[in-house]
């Protein structure tokens, strides 16, 4: 079984049977989900075509940035950049584009995710997430259909356990939608012994807006 801390307010569920997904930039810890995106990965870059060597060439070789290489950088980058670009409309003058940022918006257009825990009796968890010791925690019951996986372009989203590291995952336009990064959090955290399942917004049974 797995638990989910919810505020007093929130004992509505018990009736909808409604848990929020939350978009990526929500979430509480200021480092989260925030992996450094580089536009194209060693990996990237090796796996492109060997440029024609001229005569008495020597030293590594030179790779080829193909037009379908171009496009896939381009559609990997594409949301993020249509939203930083609807942000500044109208401004004047030139500004930065954060490859970061990108990356940070495209997971927040496309995926919710619910963060549940193994332990139901965390006075810390108590505290941070049901309102200070006056809120609930739910049972859940994770062979329940409603934890069946997610495939979505190529990967599979599960039901999965953090890992709490230090090290920062890195992404590239190849690995843009690579689990990894949902699952990985400090090892501050790992006091939560967190579990999280990921499902595409698009496919939400209800949306709220939040408030301004």
């Amino acid at each position: 079984m797995l638990y989910k801390y919810i505020p007093f307010e929130r004992h509505d569920i018990l009736q909808s049977g409604l848990l929020r997904f939350t978009q990526p930039g929500d979430f509480n810890d200021p480092f989260e989900l925030h992996p450094s995106f580089d536009l194209m990965s060693k990996a990237d870059i090796a796996a492109l075509p060997e440029a024609p060597r001229r005569g008495g060439e020597t030293g590594p070789a030179m790779r080829l940035l193909t037009p379908q290489a171009c496009q896939a950088v381009l559609r990997a980058v594409l949301p993020g950049l249509q939203q930083q670009m609807a942000a500044h409309a109208g401004s004047e003058g030139a500004y930065s584009l954060d490859n970061n940022r990108m990356a940070q918006a495209t997971f927040d257009l496309k995926f919710g995710i619910l963060c549940l825990t193994e332990v139901p009796d965390s006075l810390l968890m108590w505290a941070n997430y049901a309102q200070n010791h006056a809120g609930l925690v739910l049972q859940l019951d994770e062979s329940h259909k409603f934890f069946a996986p997610m495939s979505y372009e190529d990967q599979e989203f599960r039901l999965t356990q953090v890992e709490y590291s230090p090290e920062r995952p890195v992404l590239s336009h190849s690995t843009l939608n690579s689990p990894i990064v949902y699952y990985r959090k400090s090892p501050d955290w790992a006091y939560e012994r967190e579990w999280r399942l990921i499902k595409l917004l698009s496919k939400a049974s209800k949306v709220i807006d939040h408030p301004a």
